[in-house]
């Protein structure tokens, strides 16, 4: 228990993009399956990019008619990557 706390403690830290350094911690130290651990790694970043898109528009420094385009274009290749995603095995995603 205080290894794996240890281990979301660096990763938290590190605060690059969690893919580079969160995914491989929790799937080669940890266990996790990959796709439980780029679920994790996913939501720490929408997390962080959330803090980031707050600041900026309590600041008032960010264009929201070019944001929702960007939203949706964004929405839609997510969606079609996590598609394609599903249709790879596990074992080819580590």
């Amino acid at each position: 228990m205080l290894f794996s706390l240890l281990i979301y403690t660096i990763a938290g830290l590190a605060r690059l993009s969690a893919a580079v350094i969160i995914t491989p911690m929790i799937t080669t130290i940890l266990g996790f399956n990959a796709y439980e651990a780029i679920g994790i790694s996913l939501v720490s970043d929408v997390l962080a990019s959330a803090v980031s898109a707050y600041t900026y528009y309590k600041n008032k420094n960010i264009d929201i008619k070019n944001g929702i385009v960007m939203l949706v274009t964004t929405l839609i290749f997510t969606a079609i990557g996590s598609y394609l995603a599903s249709l790879v095995p596990q074992k080819n995603i580590r």
